[in-house]
């Protein structure tokens, strides 16, 4: 495809999203009515179909003959966040010679491991069986850089025996890419999460378990920045310095199914795991800068931008324990992972191809994999 933007088709995923969401609110109005409580029922096992948000399991022998409505109306969650960013795939930067079984720097040697951010969420209960909610989390940024320095002699009369993707590492080896003696490359990212999510409680029978299945609309938007450097000192004199650096931003839109798991330990303990899964568009966009210096000490930059629409995937699974303080507060400590496929990673998207990068076309890839992964920990209020 061409250098410049192009527009994006429509995303026929929208529509769905939107219809399924709406029948969804619709159907609270016609919801069933509460629980039936069946007297015969209840004498046997004295559990009956009741309302479980009364007891939270335990509550066998003393639950109460009447059927009770839930006792707060709002609730919100605040929690901090440490996640670690993992992409799959591993790649190649510099090698010491021209093979690349001395590789020196690659994408692992980046460290983009445990970002603070924070998760926010605010709901409304509606009715015995509907809850809807609103959710954030986000502010992480991960960036680091790594490098490596040579000076050993090489075949050109000076210092410098880093080789190139630009080559394929010596294959063969090219004046003003190759006999490096300083390389680096330096990665950062940035994610953001919004959601909208509308929770249905299953009416099973009172005990410790409680599910929920869950319907809503996720906006997530992760923004990469890769720079990749080398110097020489070859041809002789003020010799080359290489500098790509490639910006990417993915903006993904999509609807959310789902469902949670209450393990109700005693009145005042639970346990919560919750799996979603969203299929979405993503905007997908990448921007390069390419300035050679050369041995003159003459700069020159050339630009390149590209943008395509594609299909996303995003998974989320989380395990949270759950400690009430009172009837109003709660604490909360769990571990949660976000598996993202279709992304457009920065570091995928430099080109190591100096005809592309001088000429162009500029292309975008999105058929990166990333994995996010941490503890989180915060509190929970009721009113």
């Amino acid at each position: 495809m061409g250098g410049g933007f192009h527009a994006v088709g429509q995303r026929p995923i929208w529509g769905a999203a939107a219809v399924v969401l709406m029948l969804s609110i619709a159907g609270i109005a016609q919801a069933a009515p509460p629980w039936y409580v069946d007297t015969e029922e209840r004498a046997v096992d004295r559990c009956g179909d009741c309302n479980c948000a009364v007891n939270y399991g335990g509550g066998y022998p003393d639950l109460n003959a009447a059927i009770e409505p839930p006792d707060f109306t709002w609730y919100a969650e605040a929690d901090g966040w440490l996640l670690s960013r993992h992409e799959a795939g591993n790649l190649t930067y510099a090698t010491l010679g021209p093979t690349k079984a001395n590789t020196v720097i690659e994408s692992d040697d980046l460290d983009l491991e445990m970002s603070g951010g924070f998760r926010v969420v605010v709901g409304r209960t509606l009715g015995e069986y509907y809850r809807l909610e609103g959710l954030y989390f986000g502010s992480h940024n991960w960036d680091d850089t790594f490098g490596f320095r040579d000076l050993t002699p090489n075949s050109q009369g000076a210092a410098g025996n880093l080789f190139s993707p630009f080559t394929g590492f010596g294959n063969p080896a090219a004046v003003g890419v190759d006999f490096n003696f300083l390389a680096s490359v330096r990665q950062s990212s940035d994610l953001d999460n919004v959601e909208i999510n509308l929770r249905f409680r299953g009416p099973l029978r009172c005990g410790p378990i409680e599910v929920s299945t869950l319907i809503g609309v996720r906006y997530l938007r992760v923004t990469e920045e890769f720079e990749y450097l080398t110097m020489s000192q070859v041809p002789a004199a003020l010799g080359t310095t290489n500098q790509s650096l490639t910006q990417t931003e993915n903006d993904l839109v999509g609807g959310t199914l789902g469902g949670m798991l209450n393990y109700y330990v005693s009145q005042s303990m639970q346990i919560d795991v919750e799996v979603k899964g969203t299929l979405a568009e993503n905007d997908a966009r990448q921007q390069t800068a390419f300035t050679n210096v050369d041995n003159a000490g003459v700069a020159q930059t050339f630009n390149g931008t590209a943008r395509e629409g594609s299909t996303a995937l995003i998974g989320e699974v989380s395990v949270t324990y759950v400690y009430r303080f009172t009837p109003n507060v709660s604490f909360r400590l769990g571990y949660q992972a976000i598996w993202v496929d279709g992304l457009a990673l920065a570091d995928e998207n430099f080109r190591p191809d100096t005809a592309i990068l001088t000429a162009g076309p500029a292309q975008v890839d999105h058929n990166g994999t990333v994995t996010y992964h941490g503890p989180h920990m915060g509190f929970m209020v009721y009113w």
